[in-house]
């Protein structure tokens, strides 16, 4: 592993790594959090990569867990799928998984899931059942079209319309760089976003410009999602998520403001799977509950740690 090489900053919080699969593809990485607590997963939005993990560090310190967060293939160092297909997608995506877990001599970990993660964390925890502790939580998790009767007619691939901090990079050449992100979209776009309650849940948690200069720094890592979106309008069948072999405890928090992804689809999905369970969130948006904006979601987080 190769920490040392990479330009970061933020060493003292979160440890950027990575290692070579095969001799043949490099899978780039995140820890951050507590390094003796609880390994927990996560699986970040579309758009988003390891980097946003430093978010979530203090948090996991409190909660004695220690993040690990892989770059999905295509995005940020970690090399393609060796195919171009959906299927070769997610499936890289969870054997890239493995060797990282196996390299860091990790055995379970626990999972979390935000948004457009959702799809690769349930294909996981189907496919590696014996990999997890067997608690999952997920927040405003995205659920294909193709899947969920109840999002066909409604969702309008909202999930693809993201924010400006959650769009991917292709999009984002077109309107400007989020490396030099103007000092006016902290008042734009995110704060606006966040309903009165989130805001000051945020601004009690870290102060503007540390979020900010955090929020440039992640964004820093560029790659390509289109292999991501693939996904996104697949059928699950097709990319290996079976919702009944997901055995673990699922929590899903879903925001009642969410205006990216349906309440509907969190809905469906914790039927879907035998021991899920609907937290639904009054008073939430789709940004403050991914930024963790809200005392039930930082609350829960101690229980990614216990076994189901």
């Amino acid at each position: 592993m190769t920490n040392q090489i990479e330009c970061n900053p933020n060493r003292d919080k979160i440890i950027l790594d990575s290692i070579r699969v095969s001799n043949e593809r490099t899978v780039t990485f995140a820890t951050a959090g507590d390094p003796d607590g609880t390994p927990v997963l996560i699986f970040y939005p579309l758009g988003g990569n390891r980097r946003m993990l430093l978010s979530f560090h203090q948090r996991a310190v409190t909660a004695s867990l220690k993040l690990i967060c892989v770059n999905r293939p295509g995005m940020g160092g970690t090399f393609k799928a060796p195919h171009k297909t959906p299927a070769s997608h997610m499936s890289t995506a969870c054997n890239d998984i493995i060797a990282v877990l196996d390299a860091l001599d990790i055995s379970c970990v626990g999972l979390l899931f935000e948004c457009a993660g959702a799809p690769f964390a349930l294909a996981f925890a189907a496919k590696y059942k014996n990999r997890t502790i067997g608690s999952l939580m997920g927040i405003a998790p995205f659920v294909q079209p193709a899947d969920c009767p109840r999002t066909k007619t409604i969702f309008q691939f909202g999930a693809l319309r993201c924010p400006l901090w959650l769009i991917s990079p292709f999009v984002a050449n077109s309107i400007g760089s989020l490396t030099s992100l103007p000092s006016g979209w902290l008042n734009s776009h995110f704060k606006k976003s966040l309903t009165r309650k989130e805001y000051d849940f945020f601004v009690e948690a870290s102060s503007e410009r540390e979020f900010f200069d955090t929020m440039k720094w992640v964004y820093e890592e560029k790659g390509d999602t289109s292999a991501d979106i693939s996904v996104l309008l697949s059928k699950g069948v097709d990319i290996g998520i079976e919702y009944k072999h997901v055995h673990g405890k699922v929590v899903i928090f879903h925001p009642e403001q969410d205006k990216i992804t349906p309440i509907a689809a969190g809905k469906w999905l914790s039927e879907q799977l035998p021991f899920g369970r609907l937290v639904t969130l009054p008073d939430a948006s789709h940004e403050g509950a991914l930024f963790m904006l809200h005392t039930p979601i930082v609350d829960s987080l101690k229980s990614l740690g216990t076994s189901s």
